[in-house]
């Protein structure tokens, strides 16, 4: 389908003002715990990611990330399970993120993706985006448009609704967007500007109805 090189931080968590940093050490780290302290106030302590880790992301861009979480969904309210997976679904003052989290043998945070961010930005631009009889370039970013050019997302959608039928509703289920169409439905990756604009979308391939769906 479409979309830029969608904004995946593949490695991130944290372990800011944890009392008792020894103990740590010599235990496998909660990762409810970690997410936790990630998004609490304090910076962010290098000492608890691989080497591998901060090879590919320097701290500053790993708190810069943060900030901007923290900014378009407020505070940290909980952080649960999603799911048998290594999936936590973090629920915020004004929506919630999925993160997928990877410790290696030492404990220390090897791999994180912040992903399915959902949010009234992101369900507003979703709606008007799949219920628009065309789109319109206002709707992405500069940096989107330049990778995605309008010719392929109309391109997409005409062969989307062709062979799924008329777009239904956007739906929300344990933290993740599904467009609804007649026949199918679709996970849906987004993200958008503090102007509402896309800068990632990616439609996943069709799936059957849920029954949550229907």
């Amino acid at each position: 389908m479409f979309a830029p090189r969608f904004r995946t931080l593949v490695a991130f968590v944290v372990a800011v003002a944890m009392v008792g940093s020894s103990a740590l050490a010599q235990s496998t780290p909660d990762p409810s715990f970690l997410l936790t302290a990630f998004f609490g106030n304090g910076p962010v302590d290098g000492s608890v990611f691989a080497p591998s880790f901060l090879a590919q992301a320097p701290i500053a861009k790993v708190q810069a990330a943060i900030e901007d979480y923290k900014a378009r969904l407020g505070g940290l309210s909980t952080v649960a399970k999603a799911g048998a997976g290594t999936d936590y679904l973090m629920t915020f003052q004004r929506g919630t993120l999925l993160a997928t989290m990877q410790l290696n043998w030492g404990g220390k945070i090897s791999g994180l993706l912040f992903h399915d961010e959902v949010s009234p930005a992101n369900s507003a631009a979703l709606q008007r985006f799949f219920s628009a009889n065309s789109a319109s370039p206002d709707w992405f970013a500069p940096s989107f448009l330049a990778k995605v050019p309008m010719t392929q997302i109309t391109a997409v959608m005409t062969q989307v609704t062709s062979e799924e039928g008329a777009f239904k509703r956007i739906d929300t289920r344990e933290g993740s967007y599904f467009a609804v169409f007649e026949k199918s439905q679709n996970h849906v990756n987004v993200s958008t500007d503090a102007t509402g604009r896309f800068t990632a979308l990616l439609l996943r391939p069709a799936e059957p109805l849920s029954a949550a769906a229907s």
